[in-house]
């Protein structure tokens, strides 16, 4: 059996009662709430004064404070019911096609309970969203409290860590690395102290010509050759390095090199 409902426009509107109308009607309803808030419950008078001005502003039209409070009961009774089809058992809202699909069983069932519901047979709540922000407020799900956990203090303070200490430079142009401070001393051995310190210059395998040994020392039957006898009596060069344990390269005056 095809049941015959008719249109949404049946239900909504008739003689000053408009599209346009409703549309002010919420306009002015949510610019109020947002600057003064309210429940859905519970409607400021001003509200309905304020929706009359606005009407008679933009449409010539004179509605009563009074006629815009019935009619926005009207429009709390549509958001209800709109919300009661789409809850029920065996409806299914396609909100992208703007229709509520249930089989004839299920909608029987809905007008026996709710006879405006025959005004979403057709067609879904075109104003759903608003008709939400105006009447929905005490439809917010309040979720219980949940258990908190205490986490206990257990952590170990650990001393802080040593910093580096960076010594300031005066001179911004001058580029130094970072002053580390170094617990304890450190000391560092260049030579080995045991050993002799004369021969630290390179000869090619040589003795240099102003060798001098100790008395300690036995000399080759080659060293003891007279020309090279008489090599190793010149006379200590009087340039060279004062310390024996120097390191550095130093070389005697011209007179004193042999080429």
């Amino acid at each position: 059996m095809v049941m015959s409902i008719p249109l949404q426009e049946k239900f909504f509107f008739k003689g000053l009662w408009t599209s346009t109308v409703d549309d002010i009607i919420l306009t002015t309803a949510i610019r109020m709430k947002s600057i003064h808030g309210w429940d859905g419950k519970l409607i400021p008078i001003e509200v309905f004064f304020e929706a009359s001005y606005a009407i008679h502003t933009k449409l010539g039209c004179q509605l009563t404070p009074d006629e815009i409070k019935e009619r926005m009961q009207l429009l709390e009774l549509r958001y209800r019911i709109s919300k009661a089809v789409v809850a029920t058992t065996g409806a299914r809202w396609e909100v992208k096609k703007y229709y509520v699909v249930a089989n004839e069983a299920v909608w029987e069932n809905i007008f026996k309970y709710h006879p405006f519901a025959e005004a979403y047979f057709h067609c879904d709540e075109p104003e759903f969203s608003r008709l939400a922000v105006v009447f929905g407020m005490e439809d917010v799900k309040v979720e219980e409290a949940k258990d908190v956990i205490v986490i206990s203090d257990s952590t170990e303070i650990l001393p802080p860590p040593v910093v580096p200490t960076v010594t300031p430079v005066s001179d911004p142009d001058e580029v130094n690395s970072p002053l580390l401070t170094v617990v304890g001393q450190v000391r560092r051995k260049l030579f080995d102290e045991d050993l002799d310190s004369l021969d630290r210059e390179s000869n090619n395998g040589h003795r240099p010509h102003n060798y001098s040994p100790s008395s300690s020392v036995e000399l080759g039957p080659k060293v003891k050759d007279p020309k090279f006898h008489r090599l190793l009596k010149q006379p200590t060069p009087p340039v060279c390095s004062p310390n024996a344990s120097s390191s550095a390269s130093w070389s005697p005056f011209g007179g004193y090199r042999k080429h």
